[in-house]
């Protein structure tokens, strides 16, 4: 049984030099930019191909990634443009040191909590489910940077 937790939108972010070159008009200013990308698999790739193809603009594909935490490091080396679900903002900042350059607000992902039981009876995962909850309700917008606990909820629960 799928249970709902929240859903997270998207922001792309990219390494200082990158940033500060594609950040001023954003999105036009994304035309021929060089993207990392999931593979073309991915829900989250035809969110973002139907993004760019609704605004009419082009990026050059440079990479395309199964692995999150490598298309991170891709971006951190400068390498191009990456998609950052917004619950995952502060990591991406503090931990690979790239920046906003806007947000893709109308792409939003969906968390799932996937169980075996129709109604949760455990006291310790409905709480972490709350938790969940209450996390991805309460995301920072584009400007702001708290919010880091669900980070840590979903990183013990893999």
């Amino acid at each position: 049984f799928a249970h709902l937790l929240g859903e997270s939108s998207l922001l792309l972010y990219g390494a200082k030099e990158l940033a500060k070159r594609y950040r001023a008009d954003f999105p036009t200013s994304l035309e021929g930019a060089p993207l990392l990308a999931p593979t073309g698999q991915a829900s989250l790739r035809r969110l973002l191909d139907r993004w760019f193809i609704q605004r009419g603009i082009k990026v050059r594909v440079v990479g395309e990634f199964d692995d999150a935490g490598l298309m991170r490091i891709a971006g951190a080396r400068g390498l191009g443009l990456l998609p950052v679900r917004s619950a995952l903002r502060t990591e991406v900042e503090e931990s690979y040191k790239l920046e906003l350059i806007g947000s893709m607000k109308e792409v939003v992902e969906p968390y799932y909590l996937i169980s075996l039981e129709r109604r949760v009876r455990h006291a310790a995962v409905s709480a972490l489910i709350e938790h969940a909850r209450t996390e991805l309700a309460g995301q920072p917008t584009p400007r702001s940077t708290s919010g880091s606990s669900l980070r840590r909820t979903r990183r013990e629960h893999r």
